[in-house]
């Protein structure tokens, strides 16, 4: 599946633990970065929009799930599934 000329990798229907989900913030700290260089590298990989959503193809393939919007980080990121592209 590729979006923007970026391929993003669909993970497997396998359950995922909850510590695989991450925040931003927690996702670029997994990575030694911040949340402003995480996100500006799933955006190039075509993960995340502009205004920072995940992508539909993100969603749908695995690599980000919206949490309910009155929560504080309402986007989920899977830290394998986005770890290819924050390496």
């Amino acid at each position: 599946m590729t979006t923007s000329g970026n391929p993003v990798h669909a993970l497997g229907s396998a359950n995922h633990r909850a510590d695989d989900w991450l925040s931003l913030t927690n996702l670029g700290r997994a990575f030694g970065m911040s949340a402003v260089r995480a996100g500006k590298l799933l955006y190039a990989a075509g993960m995340r929009t502009p205004d920072g959503d995940p992508t539909p193809a993100a969603v749908s393939s695995g690599l980000a799930q919206h949490q309910h919007p009155d929560h504080h980080h309402p986007t989920l990121w899977h830290r394998n599934g986005c770890a290819p592209h924050l390496e």
